[in-house]
């Protein structure tokens, strides 16, 4: 992986990161206050993280469909 970083397109896609991932798992800690499994194992802990990911999806599809004008 640093072998990869150290090219400059490693470089450029990382940065991306910035823009498209970081901002999901801030809003999931910081907003939604998830900043800790509540179940114990890697299998719990998974389909804990299907059900966030799943509530944060259709979260932000009502929220987009609730701010947008009604239509006449």
């Amino acid at each position: 992986m640093r072998r990869v970083l150290r090219t400059e397109l490693g470089h450029t896609i990382y940065q991306q990161r910035k823009q498209t991932v970081e901002p999901v798992f801030g809003h999931t800690k910081h907003n939604r206050r998830i900043d800790r499994f509540q179940r114990r194992g890697r299998a719990a802990a998974l389909s804990e993280w299907r059900l966030i990911a799943a509530t944060t999806t259709s979260q932000s599809s009502t929220t987009t469909r609730s701010q947008q004008p009604p239509v006449s």
